[in-house]
């Protein structure tokens, strides 16, 4: 239950921070909403739920706030947070909030009421306009997001329109987005990439990508709309003033935030509410499908002939057109609706009279009022547009007629845009007059290293920038768990002026945003939460609360200037702070060492006395030092031959062990071969047989059909099973005497790596056949590297043994794994094998020579010595052993890059 007021509702909104149009529009829906139904509002400010920057995880830290202490409901902007997570990463971040009523927007949630957009009707009503009113017939379309769901609902809703008009879409021109600019440019360049334009319309899911789209096609000297056509999605405001104003759908964003925040009232109140909301979209046509406006002004100075149009049937006409006008532009206001009323009844009067006066004066007298609706360009745009289509067909066929009206509506657009362009060219001076300010004041507040005058600087200065309210805190240690427990505040001040705190600030639990009782009480407020960080390093929580919340894009720049001048004055309080607290160390540690210094001198003192001793004593040590040297000496001579004759031994055992291995080898390919060999004779025996029998047949003239037909069937099973096992032969003969050259020289050559593995492998199928376990290898066919193949091949074997004898004994079922990548400067080759695995007690002694744990059935110990003597001197490199008890053995050998054949260094990539 929210503490901030005890009888006054809390909403929380949660929502990422990207300064982008749709955010605004949508923040100043709730806000508005909030504002309408008396309820307090708490806009928590963190990033993608899936962070892929440290900047994002630094702000979804703020999420962690958001606690039913402060809030009775919350609002989530899931489009957006989800934007680059899965439908299952965004349903467990919701139901974390379950306490308390929730409400999403834009994406809906299994078992939560949502706010969504109906993207059907104003992308139907687009199509239909290129595909029925341009009668274009390819389209390109540019996706959002994947994963998000109305990037999903608006290509499903494009593919099965063009289906229904019986249109192919083409595959190759469907490009994956990610509603940002750059992602329209990069849809463009594959597009355009050494390719003719082959399509009427590029579709993007949303105006950004749009703008990129167009901006890319005309990089490349395509006309838009002259050679293709570009659509988009959103409406954003800067869309109706490009050089080419775009054509695109109308999002209800503002709506979307109004009508989530009134549900979730509701909800919050305990009242019944729908589980879900959807909102129609609005197509809106302009230049960049190719529609232009080919209406001509004229005028003519002779008598206008009246048209017998009763004062009944033109009063109607006027109300109608001051209704539209209300309702297109929601128009609240009374005194705005007054105004423009009075402009019609103007505009009705200056017809009937067959005068302009009427209606300009009133224009004239309008354009002085600071009506915010007058002030909008594409509003009055659309204005003009709403009253020529009333008034033009009421006219009828009276061309003349038509042209009079024609001109005094001509006439007031241009009273218009010339106040609109006087107001653009004093809205830019205000603004630059203001960043100036603004410069001024954040390398003001920067420049404060102590915490006195720059909260006494944040107090005066904050307020002129519109913010009303502002709770600034440090967090008191490291977070714990998933955020610092405690914070200590620095800074407040309301409305009333500057709140007076303690000299060292306020501590209190973070999760409670500020200490008990500084949120208004009183009043309703709106108040934003942002996590203050610098760089890794977390340092606090900022709450501002605006006097109005005001979503322009100016406005918010201002914003996110200060957090960036805050975040740099309170990192460098930070650094001060623990300054002083090393400084107390170095402090006690300078005493501490004082006092270690007297008593140094003290044993200084006493160690002369003993040095005397000492000396004494060495003399005595000298001599017997110099009689135990020459006995040394000897039985050092002694220790290096005997040393000598060791590695002489272990150098021909190692050798043994390696013939030994290649007797073994040599031994069970003779046994391998002797089968498909006897096969061979057996069947070329039998050959002979049936030869000379339908020899003898022949020359005794007994040959029959069937005799001959049974020869060439028998003759034929013959010659194949011959065939077949001569070449099984022929093969394992082939391997092994690769592999038998390998082993026994030294020499580098370039080889396919996978295919020498594989080789080995068939080698070693005598020790493989009579188990079920199986080897897989994991290697890129195109793989060579120049370097020792016979090296490569004792690795492999000696692997291989070890994980039959020692790895899978008692097992029947094993797996074997082989992998090798090249990467950047190493190549590196890994073996595992899923057996009982080594004890981490003989892990460390496994490459020693003659080290076995299977002394007592014949173990050398010298398998993995030879290993580790192959890779580390034949190879140059290194080898490491990765193994648990019962989860098998992973080898990792990384070889420098300069082993590699150094004509593979450019496309070394390429072959990870």
């Amino acid at each position: 239950m929210s503490t901030t007021n005890s009888r006054r509702l809390t909403a929380g909104f949660a929502i990422d921070w990207t300064v982008s149009a749709y955010h605004m529009t949508l923040i100043k829906g709730t806000t508005d909403a909030a504002r309408d139904y008396d309820v307090n509002e708490i806009i928590y400010i963190g990033g993608n739920l899936t962070a892929a920057t440290q900047l994002e995880m630094n702000k979804n830290i703020i999420y962690n706030y958001i606690t039913s202490d402060l809030i009775n409901g919350l609002l989530i902007s899931a489009a957006t947070i989800k934007r680059f997570s899965s439908r299952d990463e965004m349903s467990k971040f919701c139901y974390q909030f379950s306490p308390f009523p929730i409400v999403t927007i834009a994406e809906e949630i299994k078992g939560i009421p949502c706010v969504e957009t109906d993207n059907t009707t104003g992308i139907r009503d687009m199509l239909f306009h290129l595909i029925h009113d341009h009668k274009y017939r390819r389209f390109a379309f540019i996706k959002g997001t994947k994963g998000n769901t109305d990037a999903e609902q608006r290509f499903q809703v494009f593919e099965k329109i063009l289906a229904d008009e019986g249109l192919e879409l083409d595959e190759e021109l469907v490009f994956e987005g990610s509603f940002i600019f750059e992602s329209g440019v990069e849809a463009m360049n594959k597009l355009l990439d050494g390719k003719k334009l082959d399509c009427d319309v590029i579709f993007a899911a949303n105006d950004q990508m749009a703008r990129g789209a167009i901006s890319c096609l005309q990089q490349h000297h395509y006309k838009v709309p002259g050679d293709i056509a570009v659509v988009g999605f959103d409406n954003e405001e800067i869309c109706e003033f490009l050089s080419i104003p775009l054509t695109t759908v109308e999002q209800p964003i503002y709506q979307q935030g109004y009508k989530a925040m009134e549900l979730l009232v509701s909800l919050m109140k305990g009242e019944k509410a729908p589980d879900r909301i959807s909102l129609p979209t609005r197509f809106i046509r302009r230049a960049s499908c190719g529609c232009t406006d080919t209406r001509e002004t004229r005028y003519f100075s002779k008598p206008v002939p009246k048209k017998k149009t009763s004062k009944n049937a033109a009063g109607i006409m006027m109300t109608d057109i001051v209704t539209r006008i209300n309702k297109t532009f929601k128009i609240t206001d009374p005194e705005e609706k007054k105004e423009i009323k009075k402009m019609i009844q103007a505009l009705a009067t200056s017809i009937e009279k067959e005068e302009e006066d009427d209606f300009l004066d009133e224009v004239d007298r309008l354009l002085s009022y600071p009506l915010s609706f007058i002030r909008k360009g594409y509003s009055i745009k659309q204005m003009f547009s709403i009253i020529r289509e009333r008034v033009i067909d009421e006219a009828g066929d009276d061309e003349r007629r038509r042209s009079f009206l024609h001109h005094i509506l001509e006439q007031a657009s241009l009273s218009f845009a010339e106040q609109f362009e006087r107001d653009i060219r004093y809205f830019q001076i205000v603004e630059e007059r203001e960043i100036n300010f603004l410069r001024e004041n954040i390398e003001e507040l920067v420049a404060f290293l102590d915490r006195d005058n720059l909260t006494n600087a944040l107090t005066q200065y904050l307020p002129t920038i519109g913010i009303q309210s502002c709770f600034l805190s440090i967090y008191e240690e490291e977070a714990v768990g998933e955020y610092p427990v405690l914070s200590r505040l620095i800074l407040a001040f309301n409305e009333k002026g500057r709140i007076r705190i303690e000299k060292d600030g306020r501590l209190f639990p973070t999760k409670k945003l500020t200490p008990e009782g500084l949120l208004p009480s009183a009043r309703r407020f709106t108040i934003t939460v942002e996590d203050l960080f610098f760089g890794q390093t977390q340092l606090g929580l900022c709450l501002f609360e605006f006097t109005q919340q005001d979503t322009s894009l100016w406005e918010l720049a201002r914003r996110e200037f200060v957090l960036v001048a805050l975040k740099a004055a309170m990192y460098v309080q930070v650094v001060q702070r623990n300054y002083l607290t090393y400084e107390k160390k170095v402090n006690a540690r300078t005493e501490a060492l004082s006092k270690a210094n007297e008593l140094l001198a003290r044993l200084y003192e006493e160690r002369k006395k003993a040095e005397a001793e000492v000396r004494l004593l060495n003399e005595e040590l000298e001599k017997r030092v110099q009689e135990r040297t020459s006995e040394l000496e000897k039985a050092n001579f002694q220790l290096q031959d005997t040393l000598k004759r060791l590695k002489t031994a272990q150098s021909k055992l190692v050798q043994s062990e390696k013939m030994a291995a290649l007797g073994g080898l040599v031994a069970g390919i003779a046994h391998e071969i002797n089968t498909p060999i006897g096969i061979g004779v057996t069947a070329a025996s039998h050959l002979d047989k049936i030869t000379k029998e339908l020899s003898t047949l022949y020359q005794n003239q007994k040959l029959k059909r069937s005799d001959l037909e049974h020869y060439f069937t028998t003759s034929t099973e013959a010659s194949s099973l011959i065939l077949s096992n001569m070449k099984r032969a022929y093969d394992l003969i082939r391997s092994f005497k690769k592999i038998a050259v390998d082993q026994s020289s030294e020499e580098k050559r370039r080889f396919n790596v996978r295919e020498y593995c594989e080789e080995v492998i068939l080698s070693l199928k005598p020790k493989l056949k009579k188990t079920e376990h199986t080897i897989s290898l994991q290697i890129d066919k195109n793989l060579e590297i120049y370097s020792y193949p016979g090296a490569f091949s004792q690795i492999l074997t000696n692997f291989i043994l070890n994980s039959l004898i020692h790895g899978f004994f008692g097992k029947d079922k094993g797996k074997i794994i082989v992998k090798a990548s090249l990467f950047k400067e190493m190549f590196f080759f890994r073996y595992f094998d899923n057996g009982k695995g080594i004890p981490r007690s003989v892990q460390k002694k496994i490459f020693d020579p003659f080290f076995t744990t299977s002394r007592a059935q014949g173990g050398t110990g010298l398998g993995l010595h030879l290993v580790y003597n192959i890779v580390t001197q034949t190879l140059r490199g290194t080898i490491r052993c990765k193994s648990y008890p019962s989860y098998g053995a992973l080898f990792i050998i990384s070889i420098p890059y300069k082993e590699v054949d150094p004509r593979l260094y450019g496309n070394m990539d390429n072959n990870t």
